[in-house]
């Protein structure tokens, strides 16, 4: 199976958890593509999504999970009534069936409900990739080991970097996680916030660094610290 026809069977296949939910007129929505219990694949097919519904919609396309563990990517509306949900939802069926074929739903709206938006640690957002990287190098000194094997440099979709340890866990646990980091990254003029995982490019990180650490700019930094 080509990978075309792969992702058009996955799509189809995996909204089936939410195919044709009850429309209620007092409700919020969403539009959704996708779910699946593997994060990859739903990962996978955001990137799909960005490329065949255009940068313009890829700022609005959020990681979530559901309360039985499977992940699912959806277009925020930002509560959203029904009626756009399902004109958006038509709009973007339309076109990916053009891009990809098959005769299942590509796209649906979805109450805004029993599912959760995930979120990453970030330290840092903007234009110049150098700065990114002199604090990528104090943020792995100081937060240790463990931070350092899942900190990365993003590129974002409207061409910021951002300095991002990925968690991919629900609002609250990830808003207590920045808390205490920025307590530890305090003394060195640094915050630490929230972000959406959106699937943005990786540029710099753990998987990356043995072609770009010899490129990174020098960077006195403390001791490192294990967050307790």
């Amino acid at each position: 199976m080509n990978r075309r026809r792969f992702l058009a069977t996955l799509a189809a296949t995996s909204l089936v958890p939410l195919t044709r939910p009850a429309l209620a007129a007092g409700q919020h929505y969403d539009v959704s593509y996708i779910w699946t219990k593997d994060r990859s694949e739903a990962l996978d097919y955001m990137t799909q999504l960005k490329e065949r519904l255009g940068m313009e919609v890829a700022a609005r396309l959020e990681l979530v999970q559901n309360h039985e563990g499977w992940y699912g990517v959806i277009y925020n509306l930002r509560y959203g009534p029904r009626r756009t949900a399902e004109a958006l939802a038509e709009r973007h069926d339309a076109l990916l069936r053009q891009a990809l074929g098959g005769d299942e739903p590509l796209a649906l709206p979805v109450p805004d409900e029993n599912y959760n938006r995930l979120y990453n640690v970030s330290y840092g957002l903007g234009p110049n990739r150098d700065a990114i990287q002199q604090r990528y190098s104090l943020v792995s000194q100081v937060l240790g080991a463990g931070v350092t094997s899942r900190l990365y440099i993003e590129k974002t979709d409207h061409g910021n970097y951002a300095l991002v340890y990925k968690r991919y866990g629900e609002l609250e646990t990830v808003r207590a996680l920045a808390r205490k980091h920025a307590g530890l990254l305090a003394e060195y003029n640094l915050s630490a916030s929230f972000i959406p995982e959106r699937h943005n490019t990786i540029v710099y990180g753990a998987t990356t660094r043995g072609a770009l650490a010899r490129t990174a700019p020098r960077q006195d930094a403390p001791p490192p610290r294990t967050p307790r």
